[in-house]
């Protein structure tokens, strides 16, 4: 009885993710739509075929675990890629795709004994991200930053990597300096929401793997709190590289 409970506990909140994987829909993020559904199809079969024992479609659960587990990590690089407020559509490219090659490297580097390669993944995309929210919450206290034009925008260093921008010759270091001196407008009403959630969701994780119990409470409590993060960080900034809402042309 237990073990069903567990079941339908887990199953039950991969739903969580659902709001976020409606708004990316709506912003037209082609290649994070694809690693969403990805994550959330492989996390359910595995969750199914590891509670009944059997294969599904010819594969294992473990199986199924690697998938998700690379979706689940890319889907989080992707996240601070959208956070570092990038205009250039081929940059955000390069970086989409660098993320999705990495975490499936580095998975199949760590196996299931180690999770260092995945880590140091994560946090090369997340430290950029984390630098730019610092600096953007520090400006916006001391200058209450507005951006309510292109020239606004244009005047502090949104458009990086933008057409206006190319022709102009400097070095390494002040390309870098200009990338992490950009004031960005996060919206405020999800920052708080969002640290919340995720403080939350990795304290859930460090108990899922030091004490689970046989509900697996906590590795469900993990999934809402992880779902509801990823809802609101992605909430935290606009689209960059195109209208935050597409509309649909026939």
């Amino acid at each position: 009885m237990a073990s069903l409970i567990g079941f339908i506990l887990c199953v039950s909140t991969t739903g969580s993710f659902l709001p976020s994987f409606k708004l990316i829909l709506q912003r037209r993020r082609h290649f994070e739509c694809f690693v969403g559904a990805g994550q959330l199809i492989s996390t359910l079969l595995f969750e199914i075929s590891a509670a009944s024992g059997f294969k599904l479609f010819g594969i294992k659960a473990d199986e199924y675990h690697h998938v998700s587990d690379i979706l689940t990590e890319t889907y989080a690089c992707l996240l601070m890629i959208h956070l570092m407020g990038l205009r250039n559509e081929d940059t955000l490219h390069l970086l989409r795709y660098t993320a999705f090659f990495l975490c499936w490297f580095a998975k199949l580097g760590d196996g299931w004994e180690s999770v260092v390669f995945e880590v140091l993944v994560i946090v090369a995309f997340a430290t950029p991200a984390i630098a730019l929210l610092i600096y953007s919450l520090s400006g916006l206290k001391k200058k209450k930053l507005r951006y309510q034009s292109m020239n606004d925008r244009e005047r502090d260093g949104l458009s990086y990597g933008s057409s206006a921008s190319r022709g102009k010759f400097d070095t390494g270091f002040e390309s870098l300096n200009k990338f992490f001196m950009r004031s960005l407008p996060y919206n405020g009403s999800s920052l708080l929401s969002a640290a919340v959630s995720v403080s939350v969701g990795l304290v859930l994780l460090v108990l899922e793997n030091l004490r689970e119990t046989r509900l697996r409470i906590f590795h469900a409590l993990a999934q809402v709190a992880f779902g509801l993060s990823s809802y609101h960080l992605w909430q935290l900034l606009p689209c960059f590289d195109k209208d935050d809402m597409i509309g649909n042309y026939r």
